[in-house]
């Protein structure tokens, strides 16, 4: 009956510890994930802090009786996530180091089935860390989503400015042409009738300028431009 109880006691320690390790591989997956999505990779010491940390709990579990096949495999994709060469480009190792990631979290989730997919109460250090990266988790998504929907305004200004620094570059133009020309961009942007005379004024000034900056600049014009505005500075009318 001792012996019994002691089998039970261990394969329920052992089902614990599956429990842990799904639940902070998962979490490392999605951190990495999170972490080179969107717009940019933001890597700051407390991510790699939060990763190393995360590395640790599953090194830990991995190091313990019963664990020793699992603890064979090329789980960790990274040592960290800061690089101190500009020539490592960790984004680019992360896109072929996901199937190291993809691999390891489908034995441990068949394994975690296998035992039962029981759910056990966590430390208060374990559920620290889990509680710290799932802030920087919602913090990159929000902070994602802010960009995205930025977008469009951020490269349009962008293209809008380019297009102020070609027209400085202009062939053929006066001083007071080109400043002419520099304040007409900003009103094609906008669908207003002002837009129809300031896109007139653009074209006729693109006529009188350098044919290679001209039309590079009518191409970034075009791009930005009101539907209005557009029409006149390609076709004129």
């Amino acid at each position: 009956m001792s012996e019994t109880k002691n089998s039970d006691d261990k394969n329920e320690i052992f089902n614990k510890e599956i429990y842990r390790l799904f639940v902070f591989y998962k979490l490392l997956v999605r951190l990495l994930e999170s972490v080179f999505s969107g717009f940019f990779a933001y890597i700051t010491d407390e991510i790699n802090r939060n990763y190393l940390r995360l590395c640790a709990k599953i090194r830990e579990i991995l190091e313990k009786q019963g664990f020793e096949d699992l603890n064979k495999y090329d789980w960790r994709p990274f040592d960290n996530l800061k690089y101190s060469s500009p020539d490592d480009d960790i984004e680019w190792k992360y896109d072929i180091k996901q199937r190291i990631c993809g691999k390891f979290l489908s034995i441990v989730e068949e394994l975690y089935i296998g035992v039962g997919e029981k759910e056990y109460p966590l430390s208060d250090d374990d559920l620290q860390l889990l509680d710290s990266i799932q802030i920087y988790l919602t913090a990159k998504k929000n902070t994602d989503e802010l960009f995205s929907r930025d977008l469009p305004k951020i490269v349009k200004e962008y293209k809008l400015q380019e297009a102020k620094k070609l027209s400085d570059k202009l062939e053929n133009l006066t001083d007071e042409e080109k400043e002419t020309l520099k304040s007409s961009i900003d009103d094609v942007v906008k669908d207003t009738p002002k837009a129809e005379k300031s896109a007139s004024k653009i074209k006729n000034l693109l006529a009188k300028a350098g044919k290679k900056v001209g039309s590079a600049l009518e191409r970034i014009l075009v791009e930005v431009a009101s539907e209005t505005a557009k029409r006149v500075i390609k076709n004129g009318s």
